[in-house]
């Protein structure tokens, strides 16, 4: 096939048009804008020393028992809490695709 007759993916099928200007319908999201000059006003009121003592104040009231203070810095150090049977669960789903794997190649 010649590069020629190679299209883009937005010159056919469902995104055709979809994108282009003069498409009132797509507009797209009316508060990014918004959204990204706060987002960025933020950024530039916070420096690095500034997280670095919320860090330290949120670390102080969760070694003095605060258990929310505890709780938001343990899940944003180590993440969500997950499902105590989750490894069994992927090992039961990754059975269950090797045998549909082996049904399919036989």
């Amino acid at each position: 096939m010649s590069e020629a007759n190679i299209k883009m993916p937005s010159e056919t099928g469902v995104n055709a048009g979809r994108f282009k200007p003069g498409n009132h319908a797509a507009k797209g999201n009316p508060y990014a804008k918004k959204c990204a000059e706060l987002r960025a006003a933020l950024y530039a009121s916070v420096s690095a020393e500034d997280v670095r003592r919320i860090v330290e104040t949120l670390k102080a009231a969760a070694l003095a028992g605060d258990l929310k203070a505890i709780t938001l810095l343990l899940e944003r150090v180590f993440g969500s809490p997950q499902p105590l049977d989750l490894i069994e669960r992927l090992e039961v789903l990754e059975e269950k695709l090797r045998e549909n794997a082996d049904h399919e190649n036989h």
